[in-house]
């Protein structure tokens, strides 16, 4: 072997050594290179995690048989490829029962205030509704929250109070006569309660107003005075005053005589009494006494008539037929003084 092929050969081994080497050193590179460490924060725990290669959360959590729920929240996201040093953080959604509107939800959730738990699980609440605990404390895994629906209605009561019926005796009134002074009216008493339901049964109920409007008592005069019986067949008595001729009829308190108004009351206000009531136009004044000497009696204006004008008269008497009996006359009387 001459000294150019052995030189040949050791400068061929020589290569072929250096590019072994290389090799070697970049595998050993490539390798430090893709060495990858992260931390898994999870339970209260941190887990560190180390790999080659490129992998995502989703892939470091299975590698280490963490699993994990849809409800939980996890940063970065699951489909997100990890970097040397990142912090895989897990917050573990926890199961928390809601009693409300007469049922039991399950939901789990992340959320740790009781407002926030509702709001997540679209469950609204109203000014008067009760809530524990309180919108505001924080609950644990497995804590109940209980919602109480709280509505409130008014309800109005109206009670009549009846008027009383006051009894007077008048001595200027004949028996058998009334006057009615003041009409009687009922009162009212309005009761407002207020009625509170809790999920749709009556929990609790309070008056918060009450009005009364007193009643007005009816006050009734009576007569006294002995009645005055007209004597038809005694003598014409002198009386001063203007005299006059009247067509005088007959009328008492029936339904024909009246038609729709009540003949048990005269147009003054008084009951009318036979031998003393008569019926004029407006031209006299109640009160106007006037003599009629068929009768040989002083009658009163008390009541009026619709047809009753000039100087016509209606004489009241106590029954129809008497009314009936006495007609229509031409009489001469006197207004007296």
């Amino acid at each position: 072997m001459n000294l150019e092929c052995i030189r040949f050969f050791f400068i061929r081994k020589k290569m072929i050594f250096i590019g072994v080497a290389l090799f070697v050193l970049t595998a050993v590179l490539a390798l430090i290179f893709s060495y990858r460490q992260v931390i898994i924060e999870v339970d209260n725990q941190k887990v560190q995690y180390a790999y080659n290669g490129n992998k995502t959360v989703a892939e470091v959590l299975k590698a280490n048989q963490i699993t994990v729920k849809e409800e939980d929240i996890v940063k970065p996201a699951r489909n997100e490829v990890l970097k040397d040093g990142s912090v895989i953080n897990i917050d573990r959604a926890i199961p928390v029962r809601i009693f409300v509107e007469g049922e039991y939800r399950e939901i789990y959730t992340t959320q740790k205030e009781v407002a926030k738990i509702l709001e997540d699980a679209n469950v609204v609440i109203e000014d008067h509704d009760i809530v524990k605990p309180a919108l505001y404390a924080s609950v644990n895994r497995g804590d109940n929250i209980h919602v109480t629906r709280v509505d409130e209605k008014f309800d109005t009561t109206e009670i009549v109070i009846k008027y009383e019926k006051i009894v007077k005796e008048n001595n200027s009134l004949e028996e058998g006569q009334f006057k009615i002074v003041q009409k009687g009216v009922d009162g009212l008493k309005t009761i407002v309660e207020k009625a509170t339901y809790h999920d749709g049964v009556e929990f609790n109920r309070e008056v918060v107003d009450e009005k009364t409007l007193d009643p007005v008592d009816e006050i009734k005069e009576v007569g006294k005075r002995a009645k005055l019986v007209a004597n038809r067949s005694s003598t014409n008595t002198p009386v001063k005053g203007r005299t006059i001729t009247i067509e005088a009829t007959g009328y008492c308190s029936c339904h024909k005589c009246c038609g729709p108004y009540d003949g048990s009351t005269t147009a003054s206000g008084i009951s009318p009494a036979e031998g003393r009531t008569v019926a004029a136009s407006k031209n006299y004044s109640f009160g106007t006494k006037v003599y009629i000497p068929y009768f040989s009696n002083t009658f009163v204006v008390e009541d009026r008539g619709g047809a009753i004008q000039g100087n016509r008269i209606d004489i009241y008497f106590s029954s129809h037929q008497e009314a009936l009996r006495f007609g229509r006359r031409t009489l001469e009387a006197t207004i007296v003084n």
